[in-house]
C-alpha cells in the first residue's frame, strides 16, 4: 500500500510516492493513465494505458510503519533536560482512563529510561513517573481513579534535593463528582528527574529524539492550561498557577504556560509565559473543544475562545504517515492532463496510487475542465461503514460480506478512519488527510466515489472530447481563475464536500457566463475547509 505527497501535479513537476511492502522483496512500478476504473458487468470495462516514464521497473520493497496518536511537541531545551526539580499541572478530561498507560505531560523516555511524566496508570489512577539511577523508573500514585469525561485539576511536583514528591488530584465539578481534593506526598529515594529528551504533552517520547516517532502512551481526552515550573512549588503557588494569567511573582519559575485558546486555527501552541516556549501539535488533535470554563452561553468558539481552550487528543489521530520516498516521478512535459496512477505489482498483489496531472500553469489544453471531487474521496476514505452491519443487513436483507480491503482496514486501524467514523474513545473524527494510504479511493474499489468519477473521463474519451482535469484542492487554492479559461466545467459523481472558496469559484464562474454541467448526486452539500497550514487536510 502507498500514497503520494501530492494530489495533483503539473508537467515538469515532481511527485513523491511512499510505499510500504510488507514481506515483499521487490515490486514492479509502472505509470498508467486511468480511463475507466470500474469492473462492473454493465460498465465499459477496466481501461488504463501504460505511460513510459523513468520510474518504470523493479523497486525494492520495505515495510514502513504508521505512528498514529496526537500530542504537542515543545522545543528541546537544556534548561528542561537538566531539571532536577519541577512542578507540572493541568486540567484534564480523560475519555479512556484505565485503558493502558496514558501520558498527560513530561519528559519521560522509555528508550533512555530517564525523565519524568505525569501519567494515568493502567488502573486509571493518577501517578508521577520518575527516572531512577538504575535506568528504570519509580512511581508515586494517588490511588484514586480519574473519572471519565469529567474535568479534574491534576498537579505533580518533585524536589530533587529532598526527593519529596507531591501529587494533587481535584475534581472540579462538585455536582458530577463531590470528592474532596486529594493531596499525596511521598519521599522517593533513588529518583531523579533529569536526562529526559524533550517535553511532550499528551504522549511520551519513545525514541531518543523528541522530533522522531515512535511516541507512546498517548492520552485520550482533553487537556487544558498545562503549566511547567523549574522547582517544587508550594500548594498555594500551585493554586495561583491555575489562573489563566499566572501572578507575575511566579514568572522566574515558569518554563511553560501554554494557552490552547491562542491560535486555535493553527498547529501552533502558544506559551504566554516569559520563556515563550511555543510548541506544535502533531497528528491533528481536535482544537476549539469545550474546556473546564465552558458555560454554554456562547456556542461559537471565535467569540469566547477562553471557553474552548482545550485540545482533544486521541491515540488514533493521524495526519501524515511520514514514510520515506520509495520512488520519485518527474512528470513529462508532454503528458496530457488527466487521471493517472502508479501501478505496483508483486505477484498477484496489485496496488494503484492515483494522482492527477493538471494542465500547465496559465495554459489550458482543452475547452472542457473536469473537477474531480477529491475532497469527497478524502471524506469517505478508509470508512468503516461496511462493518456497521446491523443497519446494512436490515436494509438489504442479507449478511454483510467484507471484502479484503474492508478486512485490512479493520485489522489496521492505524490507517485512520473517515469523517463518518469515530475515534477509539467514541468522539467524532473531524479531520481527513490524504497523506496516508486511502484504500477505498483507488481504481477497482467499487461504484462509490473514485471509480464512478472515471466514468465521466471514459465518456469524454469515447466521444474524443479533450479534457483537462483538476481536483478540489486545486480549485480551493486557485479559485475562479482556475475555471475562467474553460467553455464548460464538469463535476464528478458526488461533489458533496465543498469549501467556501470552491463555492465562490463556481458562483463567480457562472456569473461571468460559464457553463457548469453538474453530473453528480448529493452535490454541494457539506461545507468543509482545507487546513491553512498543512497540505492535504480537510
Amino acid at each position: 500500500m502507498g500514497y503520494a505527497d501530492r494530489a495533483s501535479v503539473r508537467p515538469g513537476e515532481t511527485i513523491r510516492f511512499k510505499v510500504s511492502a510488507q514481506g515483499i522483496e521487490d515490486y514492479q512500478v509502472d505509470i498508467v493513465r486511468v480511463i475507466a476504473a470500474v469492473d462492473a458487468a454493465d460498465g465499459p470495462g477496466f481501461k488504463e494505458r501504460l505511460v513510459d516514464t523513468p520510474v518504470s521497473g523493479r523497486h525494492a520493497g520495505r515495510f514502513q510503519p504508521i505512528h498514529s496518536g496526537s500530542c504537542v511537541v515543545l522545543p528541546e531545551t537544556d534548561r528542561i533536560a537538566r531539571l532536577t526539580s519541577f512542578t507540572m499541572q493541568a486540567f484534564v478530561w480523560p475519555t479512556l482512563p484505565g485503558d493502558g498507560v496514558q501520558t498527560i505531560m513530561g519528559t519521560w523516555s522509555p528508550g533512555l529510561g530517564a525523565g519524568f511524566a505525569l501519567v494515568i496508570e493502567t488502573d486509571g489512577t493518577l501517578a508521577l513517573r520518575l527516572g531512577s539511577s538504575g535506568g528504570s523508573y519509580l512511581t508515586v500514585s494517588t490511588g484514586a481513579r480519574l473519572r471519565a469525561r469529567t474535568w479534574s485539576f491534576v498537579a505533580a511536583s518533585f524536589d530533587g534535593a529532598s526527593r519529596q514528591a507531591v501529587l494533587v488530584q481535584e475534581p472540579i465539578d462538585p455536582v458530577a463528582d463531590p470528592a474532596k481534593p486529594l493531596v499525596v506526598g511521598a519521599r522517593v529515594e533513588g529518583a531523579r528527574a533529569d536526562g529526559g529528551r524533550g517535553f511532550l504533552i499528551a504522549a511520551w517520547n519513545g525514541s531518543q529524539r523528541p522530533d522522531q516517532a515512535p511516541r507512546g502512551a498517548h492520552f485520550n481526552g482533553r487537556i487544558e492550561a498545562p503549566r511547567l515550573a523549574d522547582r517544587a512549588l508550594p500548594l498555594d503557588a500551585v493554586a495561583a498557577l491555575r489562573k489563566p494569567i499566572p501572578p507575575l511573582g511566579l514568572n522566574d519559575a515558569l518554563l511553560g504556560c501554554w494557552d490552547f485558546a491562542r491560535d486555535i486555527g493553527s498547529i501552533r501552541v502558544i506559551d504566554v509565559g516569559p520563556a515563550r516556549l511555543h510548541g506544535t501539535t502533531i497528528n491533528l488533535p481536535t482544537r476549539a473543544v469545550r474546556g473546564h470554563r465552558w458555560t454554554g452561553a456562547e456556542m461559537n468558539w471565535r467569540y469566547a475562545p477562553e471557553q474552548y481552550a482545550a485540545i482533544h487528543f486521541h491515540d488514533d489521530d493521524l495526519y501524515d504517515c511520514g514514510w520515506a520516498d520509495s520512488f520519485v516521478l518527474q512528470v513529462p512535459e508532454t503528458l496530457p492532463s488527466g487521471c493517472y496512477a502508479a501501478r505496483l505489482v508483486a505477484g498477484d498483489a496489485v496496488e494503484r496510487i492515483p494522482f492527477l496531472v493538471r494542465p500547465p500553469l496559465g495554459a489550458p489544453r482543452a475547452r472542457t475542465l473536469f473537477v474531480m471531487p477529491t475532497a469527497t474521496h478524502m471524506a469517505y476514505a478508509n470508512g468503516a461503514m461496511a462493518l456497521d452491519s446491523a443497519a446494512a443487513e436490515v436494509a438489504k436483507g442479507g449478511f454483510t460480506v467484507a471484502d479484503p480491503r474492508t478486512v485490512t482496514l479493520a485489522e489496521h486501524v492505524e490507517l485512520g478512519g473517515s469523517l463518518y467514523d469515530h475515534h477509539r474513545d467514541g468522539s467524532p473524527i473531524h479531520h481527513a488527510s490524504r497523506l496516508r494510504p486511502m484504500l477505498d479511493a483507488r481504481p477497482r474499489t467499487g461504484l462509490w466515489t473514485f471509480d464512478a468519477d472515471t466514468l465521466v473521463l471514459d465518456w469524454l474519451d469515447a466521444i474524443s472530447e479533450p479534457c483537462d482535469v483538476v481536483g478540489d484542492e486545486d480549485l480551493d487554492a486557485d479559485g475562479a481563475a482556475l475555471l475562467a479559461p474553460y467553455a464548460v466545467v464538469l463535476t464528478g459523481r458526488q461533489p458533496e464536500y465543498v469549501s467556501t472558496r470552491m463555492w465562490d469559484a463556481f458562483a463567480r464562474y457562472l456569473a461571468q457566463g460559464g457553463r457548469l454541467m453538474a453530473l453528480g448526486g448529493n452535490s454541494f452539500y457539506w461545507r468543509i475547509a482545507f487546513h491553512p497550514d498543512l497540505p492535504g487536510v480537510i
